[in-house]
């Protein structure tokens, strides 16, 4: 279940998004047509893609291509929360001159 949900955008698109899972949980990965960046603040979590599982601990990292459908972050780990913060790069923003 999520007990929380922060996201910043820029130029009109979601650059960061925070979430905040009480265990047990599924979380269905958003598909983007970008790269992003996973990172598990406290707590753990399994990405689930396919058939294939990766458990990623507090302070651990995942970059990723979002593409592809059928990506799960779960957990069924009842003794803490987890928070996970997830940036999606996108090309037209990295392009920009920022001053």
């Amino acid at each position: 279940m999520i007990n929380d949900y922060k996201k910043h955008d820029l130029y009109g698109k979601t650059l960061i998004q925070k979430i905040e899972l009480i265990p047990p949980f599924k979380f269905d990965f958003p598909v983007t047509q970008q790269a992003c960046f996973l990172y598990v603040k406290a707590g753990e979590a399994d990405y689930q893609i396919d058939d294939e599982q990766i458990n990623v601990a507090a302070n651990y990292s995942l970059l990723l291509n979002c593409i592809n459908s059928g990506k799960q972050i779960r957990s069924s780990k009842s003794n803490s929360n987890c928070e996970i913060v997830i940036v999606t790069f996108y090309p037209e923003i990295l392009k920009k001159n920022i001053r």
